[in-house]
């Protein structure tokens, strides 16, 4: 782990045209910059990071204990040049430089990282976004949360300011098409921006595009590109962004990383999956076995949780033997994970009062 002071001086310098990778968020001109950093530093954006290199900076977003979701234009699959996953307060992960793999099919790829999310992030337990399927409807017109991590600047100036601050701003879904979900970066004065209204830039290929439904945040793209409707892309008002929909590449993700929750490796999240985890609830496994969903080497409340959400994003929650064997509340889990204590205190009582008694006789 190497500790990095956000604000590097690293310019990648990238041929400008119309259509463009793009790295990086610009800002309303009436917003401080502190508010979109606010914003980025809150659940589950905090997952987001920088992916840096000495010959590249992007963006990406963790979304499991070991695998960090970015633009397959910025991994180097080659494993000959070192990429640092950033986070948010400034500790940096080396990548695996044999395990980075980019969708044949797609500008997205995976970068796994040996340290696991609860190590990098100080043994904190913050919540993974949830990556967004088709079941969920059409992201058309969804307002939405962009992040990234490169140049910034505002709506009327364009970028002023080079990469490293990791930012996340507001938008709408403008346009779809089966691969690509595009936002348009808005002038306040249409009266049509979001509250943060932010747009991409240089250093923010990789960075996720987030959809929040019935209180749970999704993943739903992947900065790829940015396009100019003035000819001109300086990230300016009327610039915008193509971001690789997650839900059409879901089945190639899966195929990396496995399903969340699978925890018998059968494609499947149900009742079986849920027997591992109770079977070795409250124990010391091997990190990310049996039960253990964020890799810190004991099975308990923090995993159930996990699991609990990767169940019921899995289109299963209808299982009745499931909603019947799990905890509903902390509570019921707080007695689960207390019974061994209270078991040797009830056991401390009973031996006292013998003692009393046979003091008495």
């Amino acid at each position: 782990m190497r500790q990095f002071t956000l604000g590097i001086a690293v310019y990648a310098c990238l041929c400008a045209s119309l259509i463009i990778p793009v790295h990086g968020l610009t800002i309303r001109d009436d917003r401080t910059q502190s508010q979109y950093v606010a914003l980025a530093d809150s659940e589950p954006y905090v997952m987001g990071g920088m992916v840096y290199s000495s010959s590249e900076i992007g963006s990406g977003t963790l979304i499991s204990p070991h695998w960090v979701l970015t633009a397959g234009h910025v991994v180097d699959t080659s494993g000959a040049v070192t990429q640092t996953f950033i986070t948010t307060y400034g500790y940096g992960y080396d990548a695996s430089p044999t395990r980075r793999y980019v969708d044949p099919n797609a500008d997205i790829g995976l970068l796994y990282l040996p340290e696991t999310a609860y190590e990098i992030y100080n043994h904190r337990d913050f919540t993974y976004p949830t990556l967004y399927t088709s079941s969920l409807g059409s992201e058309l017109g969804q307002s939405c949360v962009i992040e990234g991590a490169g140049d910034t600047g505002t709506g009327s100036a364009g970028i002023t300011t080079g990469p490293g601050t990791i930012m996340a701003g507001t938008n709408v879904v403008s346009d779809i098409n089966p691969n690509v979900l595009f936002v348009d970066f808005t002038n306040p004065s249409t009266g049509q921006a979001t509250d943060l209204e932010a747009g991409p830039s240089y250093g923010d290929s990789g960075g996720g595009l987030f959809i929040t439904k019935n209180g749970v945040t999704y993943l739903a793209g992947v900065q790829s590109f940015g396009y100019a409707n003035d000819g001109d892309f300086d990230s300016s008002y009327g610039d915008g962004g193509g971001y690789v929909r997650v839900s059409s590449q879901l089945a190639w993700i899966q195929s990396i990383i496995g399903i969340p929750g699978d925890l018998n490796a059968d494609g499947l999240v149900n009742v079986a999956d849920y027997g591992i985890l109770k079977a070795h609830w409250y124990q010391s496994v091997p990190a990310g076995t049996d039960g253990d969903l964020n890799s810190d080497g004991f099975v308990n409340l923090d995993d159930f949780k996990l699991f609990k959400a990767d169940f019921q994003a899995s289109g299963a929650g209808t299982d009745a033997l499931l909603t019947a064997n799990l905890p509903e509340s902390s509570t019921q889990l707080l007695a689960m994970a207390m019974s061994p204590v209270l078991a040797v205190l009830l056991w401390k009582r009973v031996l006292s009062r013998k003692l009393q008694m046979h003091s008495v006789s």
